[in-house]
């Protein structure tokens, strides 16, 4: 696989988990900011400044790409 470009099977369960995860008690938040964390890495938006929308509008864009 070329440098830089996304697992994508490794994003999609990233992506998945991050969407069905519970945010109700604060470990669930915090697990939920662990997967964001990930999901940003896996994207390749490591140390930008990115809001969670931006960082799923960004995998959804990456598995959208053939």
């Amino acid at each position: 696989m070329p440098s830089g470009t996304p697992d994508k099977d490794r994003l999609a369960a990233i992506l998945q988990k991050f969407l069905q995860a519970p945010a109700g008690s604060s470990a669930d938040r915090m697990a939920k900011d662990q997967l964001l964390d990930e999901l940003q890495d896996a994207v390749g938006m490591t140390g930008k400044m990115a809001t969670e929308k931006d960082i799923v509008r960004r995998a959804e864009s990456l598995l959208a790409q053939k």
